[in-house]
């Protein structure tokens, strides 16, 4: 019995460590909401351990600024809300970048970057965030312009490296909701995740790190301390992951027989 719980075990330690090794910088968990003051946000970035992060920013689109077309159908869409340039960086010997606010509760994990603020991230909306190089552009700028479509129109960056959309509306009706950016942006399929009930979800996470799927994790205590936040750390793998993992440790161990 103790070969396959070991064999298990073993399985999984690989697994996670294939999903990092040889893969790109990837957005790998983010927490924007809580039970309490949301002085528990974060972001958290996967790669290579040393990997640079000069010349990548952490963007979210959320709102559009009120002087543009403000009153108009759709025009609460597209703006740049925050813009984190992460130079100076690097991933860490871990595999996972972590970057808080500076209200920072009571979650564990290595904190690598501080952003500021408190109550940083919208909660309220469909929200994009996204992880790009060559950010030329600024906190308030809008990306969807006249009357948005869900289209960027301006594209402020080089390239983009990740991204993932937040939902709380699947269809927006624009008084409370915005677009969700992520899939225009090139990438994510799905392109966004949620909602969760009839709320945006507080906290998302991949299920194995790196470019496995998005899941959403409890919304938490006042503390944001659900028992799916991993902030720093690998994620904790959703149950049909684990039972899979569970399945290859098996059957490695009645190869060997």
């Amino acid at each position: 019995m103790k070969r396959y719980i070991v064999a298990a075990g073993i399985a999984a330690f690989g697994f996670a460590g294939l999903a990092q090794a040889g893969t790109p910088i990837r957005i790998n968990e983010v927490r924007i909401d809580d039970g309490g003051t949301d002085d528990s946000e974060y972001f958290e970035i996967s790669g290579a351990p040393g990997a640079s992060l000069d010349g990548v920013w952490y963007v979210v689109i959320g709102d559009h600024s009120s002087d543009q077309g403000a009153g108009g159908i759709g025009s609460r869409s597209g703006q740049v809300e925050y813009a984190f340039d992460l130079t100076g960086n690097s991933i860490p010997a871990d595999g996972y970048f972590l970057a808080v606010t500076d209200a920072w509760g009571a979650l564990s994990g290595s904190v690598d970057l501080v952003v500021g603020g408190n109550n940083l991230f919208e909660n309220g909306d469909n929200v994009t965030h996204m992880l790009v190089s060559g950010f030329s552009g600024a906190q308030g700028d809008a990306l969807d312009l006249g009357t948005p479509d869900g289209v960027i129109d301006v594209t402020p960056w080089s390239s983009v490296l990740d991204s993932v959309s937040l939902i709380e509306k699947l269809v927006p009706d624009f008084n409370s909701d915005e677009w969700n950016y992520a899939g225009d942006a090139g990438l994510g399929s799905p392109a966004g995740i949620g909602p969760d009930g009839t709320f945006v979800p507080g906290h998302i996470y991949r299920t194995n790190d790196g470019g496995s799927a998005w899941a959403i994790g409890e919304f938490g205590d006042a503390n944001g301390n659900g028992p799916l936040d991993s902030p720093g750390t690998s994620n904790v793998p959703t149950p049909g992951a684990l039972a899979l993992l569970g399945l290859a440790g098996v059957a490695g161990t009645r190869r060997r027989r």
